[in-house]
């Protein structure tokens, strides 16, 4: 599962085991749990091994540059990913203002999917302690 927040996010995924394309590029389509609503975004790849790609996507308020791998997530919540090979003209041609209208059976090329949780940016939580005077024992 992906963890999401507002800003920058970097993370790992395999693409290298169902990847066709020599030179792919990548077409990432976001799906929220609750609305159906759709969302897309392109991102460059990082080889971190023979097996494992990074990837970095910035969620945004406002409007987004999907070909920058910007997307702008509706609601918090859980999304499910597909990730989709294409050669660069492909990527150049894709119409991201209409992918919420798109059937997502009807791409091929799919190399990974899973579940993903769109946060609020994160908080750091104050603990106090309770702390009591020193305790008087008066012997009688």
């Amino acid at each position: 599962m992906l963890l999401f927040s507002s800003g920058s996010n970097t993370f790992d995924i395999v693409v290298e085991e169902k990847r066709t394309i020599a030179s792919a590029k990548y077409l990432f389509i976001f799906t929220n749990d609750l609305t159906g609503k759709k969302v897309a975004c392109t991102s460059t790849e990082v080889t971190v091994d023979g097996i494992r790609s990074q990837f970095t996507i910035t969620a945004v308020r406002g409007t987004p540059t999907p070909l920058s791998a910007q997307i702008y997530l509706y609601n918090l919540g859980f999304y499910k990913y597909f990730v989709y090979e294409r050669t660069a003209v492909q990527i150049a041609a894709f119409n991201y203002a209409t992918v919420d209208a798109l059937d997502l059976r009807t791409l091929t090329g799919l190399v990974d999917n899973g579940k993903l949780k769109f946060t609020a940016t994160a908080t750091v939580d104050a603990y106090y302690k309770d702390v009591q005077p020193s305790v008087k024992n008066y012997i009688i």
